[in-house]
This record gives C-alpha cells, sequence and structure tokens, in this order.
C-alpha cells in the first residue's frame, strides 16, 4: 500500500513537472514578427492592428484548437506595456510580447481557440479579448466565427 502512494507521488510530480514545461514553452515562443505584408488597418489608442475585428473561417468541433498570429504596431511616441490580458473564456491570447512595446517597432501575438465537443449544434460565436496597458487602458479585440457540429 505504501509503495503505490509513492509511485502515485512520483506520477503526479511527473505529471506537474510536464505541463510546468509546456506552459513555459509556450510563454517563451518566439512568434514570426516579418510584417513585409502586414498592412495596419485599425488603430487603438497607440497600437495599429493588421486588424481589430476579425471573422475566422468555420470549424468542426472535432477541429478542436487551433491558433492564429496577429500584428500591431506602437504608433505613439513613447513605449508601452502590456500588464495584462482579458478575454471571454474559453480562448485566450496565449502568448504576446512581454517586453516594452517601443515606438516604430511592430510585434506578434498569437490567440488559442477551444472548442468543447459536447455541441451537437452548429452556432455562431463573437469573443472579446485583449491587452491592458500599464496605464489601464483596454484595447478590446472583436473575434468571431461559426462552429459546425461533427
Amino acid at each position: 500500500m505504501k509503495k503505490k502512494k509513492i509511485i502515485s507521488i512520483f506520477r503526479l510530480l511527473a505529471f506537474c513537472f510536464v505541463v510546468n514545461q509546456s506552459v513555459f514553452a509556450q510563454q517563451k515562443e518566439r512568434l514570426d514578427t516579418d510584417t513585409s505584408l502586414v498592412q495596419f488597418k485599425d488603430t487603438i489608442d497607440v497600437l495599429a492592428f493588421d486588424s481589430a475585428t476579425h471573422i475566422l473561417p468555420s470549424v468542426t468541433i472535432h477541429q478542436g484548437n487551433f491558433s492564429i498570429v496577429k500584428h500591431f504596431k506602437n504608433i505613439g511616441h513613447h513605449p508601452v506595456f502590456i500588464e495584462s490580458t482579458y478575454t471571454t473564456d474559453p480562448h485566450f491570447i496565449c502568448n504576446y510580447p512581454q517586453e516594452p512595446i517601443m515606438p516604430g517597432k511592430t510585434y506578434a501575438f498569437k490567440i488559442c481557440f477551444t472548442f468543447g465537443s459536447g455541441s451537437a449544434f452548429n452556432y455562431h460565436w463573437r469573443k472579446t479579448m485583449g491587452f491592458v496597458l500599464s496605464d489601464s487602458t483596454r484595447i478590446p479585440l472583436q473575434f468571431e466565427g461559426e462552429v459546425m457540429a461533427k
């Protein structure tokens, strides 16, 4: 009995280590910032985005999770800092610049989408997520699309 408890504890520790490493790797992933073809269309406060409203292609529930990379640029005269992100679950900004956002420089961020497998119906979804800057300015981004049942 004692041996089973020890094995269970080791399995739990191993699981925690793997989860911790995957979260760390996800946060440190370097995103492609080649912006030679990026056109900035929307401006919110001092940030210009390739688009602040995103209509995504239809996905089927069995496709599950996917992600997209978006770009923005500081068009102001001073560096800004992203203090945090916000979202309407379960979709979230899973990678964004942690360093100061310098004027004139372009940055990439990644949005992760998660769709459950429980629905038997097609549905339209609309979510708001965005950044909170160090001066408490909220930068909202809109995403929407269609989810198709299996």
